[in-house]
This record gives structure tokens, sequence and C-alpha cells, in this order.
């Protein structure tokens, strides 16, 4: 792992450790020590090893929401700026820009469209 990655890691580990489950604290939801994420209408616990990279964090949410791929994914802070890369990604966690939010892309969108009239 590298410096950045191990950064990135404990900047997330940080965010969510000390808390207890089910607590309103800093503006996020914490859930037995994982960070929230509110994707389809509904809060996501993610793990603190998950959420320090932006592809680690898409891959977590396809998996749970069983999507075929984490690219169909973007991000937002809990103001809705975009969240494109991973030092994005920290910064959001460390100033407590939280829960973030997940929604599908356009290309996404328009694949599942094309699916269905098929």
């Amino acid at each position: 792992m590298s410096a950045n990655e191990q950064q990135l890691l404990a900047t997330t580990s940080q965010m969510v450790s000390g808390q207890t489950s089910g607590v309103l604290a800093a503006g996020h939801l914490v859930n037995q020590g994982a960070l929230c994420v509110k994707v389809c209408g509904r809060l996501v616990n993610i793990p603190p090893d998950a959420a320090w990279s932006l592809s680690l964090l898409g891959k977590h949410l396809a998996t749970q929401l069983k999507m075929s791929g984490h690219t169909s994914l973007q991000f937002q802070d809990v103001a809705g700026r975009p969240i494109k890369g991973d030092q994005e990604l920290a910064a959001a966690l460390r100033e407590g820009r939280h829960p973030l939010q997940a929604s599908m892309t356009v290309l996404a969108l328009r694949e599942i469209e094309q699916k269905k009239s098929e």
C-alpha cells in the first residue's frame, strides 16, 4: 500500500472510529463504525477499509446493490458537489461533507431503459 493510500485509509478510519452505533455525529450517520452513503433512496453502510478509494467505494456499493459495474455510479458530497477522485473523497470525509450521495450515471440509466425495451 502506497503512502497516499495509507493516508486516505487513516483519514477514513479516523472519520468513523470512536462513534457509537446509530448516532448522528458531525452531520453524518455512523452505524457500527461504518460510513453511510445515500444511494437509490436508502442509506448503505460502508466499512472504513472500502471508503478510502473511490474505486473501492464504487465496487462495494455495486456489490451491495447487485449492480453489474461500479462505473455506473457517480458520487457527490452532502451538498451535491461532485467527487471524481480519491483526493476529493478524502477531503469530503475529512471536512465532514457526508453522508455521501451516489447516483446512477446517465449512461447506466440509458442501458437499463434499452434492456427494458428489448
